[in-house]
């Protein structure tokens, strides 16, 4: 065999392996076990409570999407509401990121009626980190946003995160956002990554929709948008339920709680469950799709009546990658 036969030869080896071993590394980096996390979305957090203290511990949760307020429109100017607090000290070993969540008519007030996002994004970054020292949360590198933002005020959001992003990296914060299957089909956030949403899919208004929680069945359309998206993305799925309230067939609302509506004689209280097969169908198909949405999973959120809705063994399952 002459020299130039023998270098083509180990050049196509050594070729063959460096392909070989990048495939390896790719496989290993989506093998690796998902980092476990949790939103708490109360306007209280116990972290002392006895159950939610052991959920943490068994299921080696590492992460804690803690809802610090919403920001509200109130007489035409966007406002802080329902802030949380903190009863407790959160798990040594488990990190907090702050999430706000802004309601779409804000976005609506800030593209019609000239309020500043510099100002909006410098308030509300101002008033986390007074609300990280105060609570004790301990340090903290990201901040969350989360608002379900439509094709009209998207162009007012995006120049919002954009604003917010450039003053938190400032202040050595990552920014993420929620993202929900509709907004799929629209261009990413400018965001250093997202949270998709798998969960609130279909119509809780519709009386015949027994699962409007989850059903794979309603983002089907939105899904062959998924593995083209350009936005790193972790994978939020749900352990709740819903009691909702249909009078004479039409949809009344959610009750949170047994005084948010008036119960007429004749009124229908329907549970929606969230069901496992289809939370296990989603996280299948989003495996498929996004492995990578998989390198961290979320479940919202951590009360104590979502907890015991499920086993052990189904949490296994569904933070399973």
């Amino acid at each position: 065999m002459n020299e130039k036969r023998q270098f083509g030869l180990c050049t196509l080896l050594l070729a063959s392996l460096l392909i070989v071993m990048l495939a390896g590394c790719r496989r290993e980096e989506h093998t690796a076990q998902p980092r476990r996390s949790v939103y708490c979305w109360q306007t209280t957090f116990s972290p002392d409570d006895s159950t939610v203290a052991a959920f943490i511990r068994h299921e080696r949760v590492t992460h804690i999407y803690l809802r610090y307020f919403d920001v509200v429109l109130t007489n035409g100017t966007p406002m802080p509401n329902a802030s949380v607090n903190v009863v407790g000290r959160v798990p040594k070993g488990v990190t907090v990121t702050p999430v706000v969540y802004i309601t779409n008519d804000c976005m609506k007030a800030i593209g019609q009626n000239h309020i500043e996002a510099t100002d909006l994004a410098e308030k509300i970054l101002q008033r986390v980190r007074q609300m990280t020292s105060t609570l004790q949360i301990g340090p903290v590198n990201e901040l969350q946003i989360d608002c379900d933002w439509t094709v009209s005020t998207r162009r007012t959001y995006f120049d919002f995160l954009s604003v917010l992003r450039d003053l938190a990296h400032e202040q050595h914060l990552q920014l993420s956002t929620t993202i929900r299957f509709h907004q799929l089909t629209q261009p990413v956030p400018p965001a250093d990554r997202g949270v998709l949403m798998a969960y609130n899919t279909g119509d809780v208004r519709d009386i015949s929709n027994r699962y409007p929680i989850l059903n794979i069945a309603d983002v089907k359309p939105y899904l062959r948008h998924l593995a083209t998206y350009r936005l790193p993305l972790s994978t939020a799925y749900p352990i709740f339920s819903w009691r909702v309230l249909f009078r004479g067939g039409h949809f009344v609302g959610i009750l949170h709680s047994d005084d948010d509506y008036p119960i007429l004689p004749g009124d229908k209280i329907i549970t929606r469950d969230t069901d496992l097969r289809h939370i296990l169908e989603a996280h299948q198909t989003i495996s498929e799709l996004r492995p990578d949405a998989h390198d961290e999973i979320i479940l919202y959120d951590l009360q104590t009546n979502n907890i015991k809705r499920f086993q052990a063994s189904d949490y296994e399952k569904i933070y399973h990658r």
